[in-house]
C-alpha cells in the first residue's frame, strides 16, 4: 500500500494479524508497563505524600511562577516569582561553564590510544553541531533544575520526505490542474538527542536510583500522525496504526488488551512506546498499541552497547534507593507559597489603608467613589461616615517577616549575590567575592549532576556514532563499462584544537580503501595542500569504517568545567599568571594560541577577530613591555631557575657522618 493512501484521513487501518505467540508477548509487555505506571503514580513519602504526576505539576508551577486564579473576588493575583528567579540564576551560572567532554581511548591492554580518543572527541563535537545541541542544552538543564531529574533519549533519526520535483507556477495556475504525485525520499540520518518529560518515562523499579540498573523501562511520547508516517511509513505494520485510539474499557476488564495505550491519545496523534529490557536484551516499539517489531527483538540492534537509550540527569538525589531527585522548586515551593501569601496580605493591607471598611450612618447609599480623590459629595455628614477599623498600613514587623521568609528561600537555593542583586551595607570587593564563593559551594551538587549527565550523554553518543557513522551513505559507479559500484561513506570536518595546541581543522573521512593504502607521507602531503588551499591548518584522518566499528576500545570521559565568561578581576589575575609563568619558565614554554584565546574570552572579545593569524605573540610583562619586571628582578628569577636546574651534589662520607 502506498504511503499517500495511508495519509488519507479517511483511511481505515485493518486489524493486526497477531499470532498466538505475538499476542501473548504483547500482553506480557503491556502488563509490565502497567505495573510501572501503577508503581510510579501512587503516593510516595519522597514526593511529600503526593503521586508523581502531582509532584511534577506542582514543581513546574513553582518553577514557572504560575499565577493561581482568584479564590475570592477581593483577592489579588500575585506571585513573587522568587523560585523562578532562583532557577534562572542557577541555569545562567551553569550555562556560563564550558562542559565539553575530553575523551581518552584505551585498548584491551589498557594502553592509551591517543589519536583514537581525539578523533572520537571531535566526532562527538561535530555530531552535536549537526543536531544543534547548544540550543537544547538550556532546556535540558532547566528541566533538571525544575524537576530534579531530566531524561534524554539518544537515538539515530532517519526521516523521509515526499519528493514532488519542481512544479512551475504556470502549470499549477493555468489549465493543467493535474494531481501532483511524489515519491518517498530518504533523508540523511543523524545522531540526535530528545528530551522526555518525566511523566513519559516509566521505570521498572522505583527503588533503584541508577537508571542503568533498572530491570526494564518504557519511553513514551506522542507525536503527530504525519511525523510518525515520516519516521515509520515504510515499516510493514504501519498500515495497521490507527489515527484515533481511545481505551474502550478499564484495563482489568480488557480481553487481550485490545485498543491499548498507556495514555489517552487525541485524534491524528500517535503514542510511541519504546519498551526496553537490558538484562533480557529485548526491545519493542509500539505505535498506538500496534507492535512494530518481532517477538524478542534485541536491544543491541538499537543500542549496540546493550545499554538503555536514555540518560538521567539528577542534581540532588533523595536516596540510593529511590529513582527520583529533589529540585529547587520542590524544596522552596512551600516557602514560596507563604511568601506569596505575605505579599497578598501586604497588598490587601495597603489597599485597606487607602480604602478602609466604612460605617455609613447617613441613611444614604454611597458608592466606592467617595474614596476617589477630587470628588464632591453633597449633603454628607462626615461624622456619620467613619472607618470601622483604624487603618494602620503595613507595619515594620510585617516587612521583617517578609524578609525573613525570603531569606529562607535564599538559603535553600542561591544567594542574591549570584544574581547580581545589591547587598545590604557597604562591602569590599573581597567580601563580595567571598560571598560569591560561598554561594558557588551550594552549586557543587548541581554542577556534579550536570557533569555526570553530560558524561552519560557523551558515552551514548560515542556508541551511536560507532554504530551509524560507519554505514555507507551512497554508492558511486567506478567504471561506465564495467558497471562496478563502490560504497561511499561519511566525511566530516571539525574546527578543533590540533595536537600542537593551535586552532585548526580536522577532516575525518571513512574510506576503507584509502585507510589501507595511503602512506603517512601521502596523508601529510594532502594536509599541506588543504592548509594552503583553505588558509587553515588542516589534519586529514582516514578511518576504515569496518575496522573502526570492530575496535573494542574503552572510552574514559572527563569534563572540566571552565567559565566561558568572567569578571575583570579574573582577567587581571590571568594576566598576572601569564607574567609569572613567562618569568619563571620562559616564553618558549607557553602555548601562545591558547593564551590568546583565553585572553580574548576574558576581555569579552572574539578571539578570531581580536588577534591577527600567524603573528607570534609575547606575554605581557616581558622585558621591553609596560609592566615588565625590573632587570634586578629578572636576574633573580634567572638565578633561581639556574639553581633549580643544577643537579644535587653527591653525598660524601663526612656529610653522612655529620647527619648521623
Amino acid at each position: 500500500m502506498k504511503l499517500e493512501d495511508i495519509l488519507n484521513p479517511e483511511y481505515k487501518p485493518p486489524a493486526v494479524p497477531y499470532t498466538d505467540e505475538e499476542a501473548a508477548y504483547r500482553a506480557k509487555i503491556i502488563q509490565r508497563m502497567e505495573n510501572m505506571r501503577l508503581q510510579r503514580d501512587k503516593q510516595h513519602p519522597e514526593f511529600d505524600d503526593m503521586d508523581y504526576l502531582t509532584y511534577y505539576e506542582t514543581n513546574a508551577r513553582a518553577a514557572n511562577s504560575y499565577i493561581a486564579p482568584k479564590q475570592n473576588a477581593d483577592d489579588t493575583r500575585v506571585v513573587t516569582g522568587t523560585t523562578h528567579e532562583k532557577g534562572v540564576t542557577l541555569l545562567s551560572a551553569t550555562l556560563n561553564y564550558n562542559l565539553e567532554p575530553t575523551i581518552v581511548a584505551f585498548d584491551k591492554q589498557d594502553l592509551v590510544i591517543d589519536s583514537l580518543g581525539k578523533n572520537v572527541e571531535d566526532m562527538v563535537k561535530k555530531s552535536r553541531e549537526i543536531e544543534d545541541y547548544d540550543s537544547k542544552r538550556p532546556l535540558y538543564y532547566k528541566e533538571m533544575f525544575d524537576q530534579g531529574d531530566v531524561f534524554v533519549e539518544e537515538m539515530w533519526s532517519e526521516y523521509y520526505s515526499v519528493d514532488k520535483g519542481n512544479v512551475s507556477w504556470d502549470e499549477a495556475t493555468k489549465m493543467k490542474m493535474k494531481k501532483v504525485v511524489g515519491k518517498l525520499k530518504k533523508l540523511t540520518g543523524k545522531c540526535e538527542s530528545r528530551m522526555l518529560p518525566g511523566t513519559m518515562v516509566y521505570m521498572g523499579n522505583i527503588r533503584e536510583f541508577d537508571e542503568r540498573k533498572q530491570p526494564d523501562l518504557a519511553i513514551v511520547y506522542i507525536i503527530p500522525y504525519d511525523e510518525a508516517a515520516s519516521l515509520f511509513g515504510e515499516w510493514e505494520r504501519f498500515v495497521h496504526v490507527p489515527r484515533t485510539l481511545v481505551r474502550s474499557q478499564p484495563l482489568e476488564r480488557m480481553n487481550g488488551y485490545q485498543d491499548w495505550t498507556l495514555q489517552e491519545v487525541q485524534t491524528n496523534m500517535v503514542e510511541v512506546v519504546k519498551y526496553q529490557s537490558k538484562f533480557s536484551n529485548e526491545f519493542m516499539l509500539m505505535l498506538n498499541g500496534v507492535m512494530m517489531l518481532p517477538v524478542g527483538f534485541p536491544l543491541t540492534c538499537v543500542s549496540p552497547s546493550g545499554e538503555y537509550t536514555i540518560s538521567k540527569g539528577s542534581i540532588e538525589p533523595i536516596s540510593s534507593f529511590f529513582a527520583y531527585s529533589k529540585s529547587i522548586p520542590a524544596k522552596t515551593k512551600v516557602d514560596q507559597a507563604v511568601l506569596d501569601e505575605m505579599m497578598r496580605l501586604i497588598i490587601l493591607k495597603t489597599q485597606q489603608s487607602f480604602k478602609p471598611p466604612m460605617a455609613n450612618n447617613t441613611k444614604r447609599t454611597l458608592s466606592k467613589r467617595i474614596f476617589t480623590p477630587g470628588t464632591i459629595h453633597n449633603d454628607i455628614d462626615p461624622a456619620k461616615l467613619q472607618p470601622i477599623i483604624t487603618p494602620t498600613g503595613v507595619t515594620p514587623g510585617e516587612f521583617s517577616a517578609y524578609q525573613f521568609i525570603k531569606q529562607i528561600v535564599d538559603e535553600k537555593s542561591s544567594s542574591p549575590v549570584m544574581s547580581g542583586d545589591a547587598t545590604a551595607g557597604s562591602q569590599t570587593a573581597t567580601e563580595i567575592l567571598e560571598l560569591k564563593k560561598q554561594s558557588m559551594m551550594k552549586l557543587g551538587l548541581a554542577i556534579w549532576g550536570v557533569i555526570q549527565f553530560e558524561k552519560k550523554l557523551s558515552w551514548l553518543r560515542i556508541q551511536n556514532i560507532v554504530a551509524n557513522w560507519t554505514k555507507e551513505i551512497d554508492e558511486e559507479v567506478t567504471g561506465v563499462q564495467s558497471g562496478l559500484k563502490k560504497s561511499v561513506y561519511r566525511t566530516v570536518s571539525i574546527d578543533t584544537t590540533l595536537e600542537n595546541g593551535q586552532q585548526g581543522r580536522r577532516v575525518i573521512e571513512f574510506n576503507p580503501e584509502m585507510a589501507n593504502t595511503l602512506t603517512p607521507e601521502q596523508v601529510q602531503a594532502e594536509e599541506k595542500f588543504l592548509t594552503a588551499e583553505t588558509g587553515v591548518q588542516t589534519r586529514k584522518v582516514y578511518l576504515n569504517p569496518i575496522e573502526f566499528q570492530k575496535i573494542k576500545a574503552t572510552y574514559y570521559i572527563t569534563i572540566t568545567p571552565t567559565e566561558k565568561d568572567s569578571t575583570e578581576l579574573n582577567r587581571v589575575l590571568f594576566t598576572q599568571n601569564v607574567r609569572d609563568a613567562a618569568g619563571i619558565f620562559g616564553i618558549q614554554s607557553l602555548n601562545m594560541d591558547y593564551l590568546k584565546e583565553r585572553f580574548a574570552v576574558l576581555a569579552k572579545e572574539d578571539p578570531n577577530k581580536f588577534f591577527l593569524k600567524g603573528v607570534p605573540g609575547m606575554p605581557p610583562g616581558m622585558p621591553g613591555q609596560p609592566g615588565a619586571p625590573t632587570q634586578q628582578g629578572a636576574g633573580q628569577v634567572q638565578a633561581q631557575m639556574m639553581q633549580a636546574a643544577k643537579p644535587p651534589a653527591a653525598p660524601s662520607l663526612n656529610t653522612l657522618a655529620r647527619s648521623a
